[in-house]
């Protein structure tokens, strides 16, 4: 079977101890991160800017109403700044020497993740030297600062140094990086894992600063590629390779034998996404429902492109920084539906993997918002069939808006067909 596994890393992120939770690092057009003050942003409180989101999630139910009181205080605290020691490189005994502060996540594999303390704490006025030394162990690569999120993929993606690796949306490339280094662990020193890792994206520049990080650590056997995802191409080889490969086409003078599509053993959608996570930074200054509505189609693509390329027994994971359903159910419930019973792909529970961390079961039912939702007036939502701005099945929606700003696959499927 082909396997698929879904998270929301915002979710995951918020679900952890308070401490836990947020942190921040901003990076130049260098690649070099900088700490910054987790007091810097939009300078007002979240409930003043982002009240359209404060009355979406509770009304979509994501959670129980004590877990999202949670969330509302996680909103409060100082970003905690943390950071994945490059475990490949052999230096985490004078990383954790070094950072005789920091606090390791018992959750990631072998300790190797760090709680380096909140931002404020962290500025070169308040503690020149371990500022300092924190940059310098990242520009060495043995360090990488990197948001508790954001290692949760990798992790449950579970790569090993033979796998096939495909990142579909690599940029900026935090993920590819941990990637990488998993890929490298139990491999002597200086030599190259036996897999490939294939990291893309479509944003040029952002590739830029994937390049210029990875000159941190040993690259092979990364391969950086630039096209968007949901168009990334079949990569031939004239070599059948074991079970990966798949015939593609007829011999020929020039291949006698035939070219051969490449599969991938594992694959990562990290897909572009409304970015709740960006809140607490300061990134979002308003929080909007359309924009989920708006890349919902697009998230369904690249996850139905990376199934594609997809090794039979391979695993596939799905994330985002968003807590939408829109962006997170219904595209997994979209592509299972679009493919069918009989397509090879199966939802996994890796509950296992995130022992230590809370987290939420995803949700069986859910309603979609109206693009205005939060901003418009309680009598023009109902005029267009949507009292409290929410619509609970596809019917209801105002023809101008079918199949344009609202989809059908954004709704969740039949209750059995949901749960199953």
């Amino acid at each position: 079977l082909t396997l698929v596994v879904f998270v929301t890393t915002m979710e995951a992120g918020y679900g952890g101890a308070p401490a836990e939770i947020l942190l921040d690092v901003i990076e130049d057009e260098a690649g070099a991160a900088e700490l910054r003050d987790g007091d810097e942003g939009d300078g007002d409180s979240p409930a003043a800017d982002h009240g359209a989101m404060l009355a979406y999630y509770p009304l979509q139910k994501i959670c129980s109403s004590e877990a999202w009181e949670l969330v509302l205080a996680s909103l409060t605290i100082p970003w905690q700044v943390t950071a994945r020691v490059s475990l490949s490189m052999g230096w985490a005994r004078h990383t954790l020497a070094t950072l005789t502060s920091a606090e390791s996540l018992r959750w990631f594999p072998k300790h190797g993740a760090l709680l380096l303390g909140d931002a404020p704490s962290l500025q070169p006025d308040v503690n020149k030297e371990l500022h300092a030394a924190i940059l310098l162990m990242q520009k060495s690569g043995e360090i990488c600062t990197q948001e508790l999120a954001s290692m949760l993929p990798p992790v449950l993606l579970g790569v090993l140094p033979h796998h096939r690796v495909l990142d579909l949306c690599a940029a900026p490339g935090s993920k590819t990086l941990q990637l990488l280094d998993d890929m490298h662990r139990g491999v002597p020193f200086g030599e190259a894992p036996p897999g490939l890792l294939v990291a893309s994206a479509v944003d040029r520049k952002r590739l830029q600063r994937l390049l210029a990080r990875v000159q941190m650590q040993t690259r092979a056997p990364l391969v950086c590629t630039c096209i968007a995802a949901q168009k990334f191409p079949a990569l031939l080889t004239a070599s059948r390779g074991e079970h990966r490969f798949t015939t593609w086409t007829k011999p020929s003078q020039r291949e006698p034998d035939g070219q051969f599509k490449l599969k991938f053993d594992r694959v990562l959608c990290d897909v572009p996404c409304s970015s709740d996570g960006g809140i607490r930074k300061g990134i979002r200054r308003k929080w909007s429902a359309n924009d989920g509505l708006a890349l919902h189609t697009k998230q369904l693509q690249i996850l139905l492109r990376g199934l594609e390329l997809l090794a039979t027994t391979g695993l596939l994971v799905y994330s985002t920084c968003s807590m939408n359903p829109i962006e997170d159910e219904a595209v997994i419930a979209a592509a299972l539906k679009e493919l069918g019973p009989n397509a090879g792909v199966e939802l996994i529970d890796r509950s296992e993997v995130l022992a230590g961390i809370q987290f939420s079961s995803g949700l069986t039912t859910w309603r979609v918002p109206h693009p205005e939702f939060g901003y418009a007036d309680n009598d023009y939502l109902a005029a267009a069939g949507a009292s409290d701005g929410l619509y609970d099945n596809f019917n209801k929606v105002p023809p101008l808006l079918q199949g344009g700003k609202i989809r059908e696959t954004m709704f969740p499927p039949s209750v059995h067909g949901s749960r199953s």
